[in-house]
């Protein structure tokens, strides 16, 4: 990845948008993306709560097959 910065950045604002559009299983999806894009500018901390949240939500919605696929 060349700019994990600017993607990090571009996926904060789509997250933004799906949560205006209260799409649980795609904000898990696009937080999972950003605890990535956290990992790849070392900021841990925010990667693990990101990956929480994800993890949360398809609890709530019970989507087990999109929980085990995050700890892939």
């Amino acid at each position: 990845m060349r700019r994990p910065g600017e993607a990090l950045d571009n996926a904060l604002q789509a997250l933004e948008i799906i949560k205006d559009l209260e799409d649980l299983p795609w904000e898990a999806v696009m937080l999972h993306s950003v605890a990535a894009l956290r990992c790849a500018t070392k900021q841990y901390p925010e990667a693990l709560q990101a990956a929480q949240e994800a993890i949360w939500i398809l609890e709530d919605i019970g989507d087990r097959s999109g929980q085990a696929g995050l700890c892939l």
